[in-house]
């Protein structure tokens, strides 16, 4: 199944994902990639509620387990099945401007109601500007001097 259309369940144990489904994303990781795209498949073996996506489990084997840090970045959030990404550093949206404008929405409500959300937010913030600077694609910055 297109974990576009609905979630996708994958019952492999977690040894079999690591030696198959996993090897790609590894050896990305190994080779420095600056991002990964994380699908909305629930890999029940790793997580049974939830697709890979919102699975704090997933993201916890990105950075911990494969001590890497780059960007991550979700599948469309408006596919079917789908239900929070708040561990992903981007979060895809596909669709109208305005499927945009209410993921903003919900999430400015989201983050004015969580302290922990704001934390997570600037983490992610700061791996985006890590990457547009790695990449060269901050431009320069001017401070201007205060006005009183």
């Amino acid at each position: 199944m297109n974990s576009d259309d609905g979630v996708a369940d994958i019952t492999r144990t977690r040894a079999q994902l690591l030696a198959g489904d996993f090897g790609p994303f590894l050896a990305a990781i190994d080779a420095d990639v600056d991002a990964v795209m994380i699908s909305h498949a629930r890999y029940t073996a790793i997580d049974k509620l939830r697709p890979a996506s919102a699975s704090p489990a997933i993201y916890k084997m990105l950075r911990d387990d494969a001590r890497w840090d780059g960007v991550a970045i979700t599948d469309a959030l408006n596919a079917p099945g789908f239900t929070t990404a708040a561990s992903a550093d981007i979060a895809l949206v596909t669709g109208t401007l305005v499927d945009a404008m209410r993921c903003r929405a919900a999430l400015a409500v989201a983050a004015s109601k969580s302290a922990v959300l704001r934390a997570r937010i600037d983490e992610a913030a700061l791996r985006v500007l890590r990457l547009k600077a790695h990449a060269d694609l901050l431009p320069a910055l001017t401070v201007a001097a205060p006005t009183d």
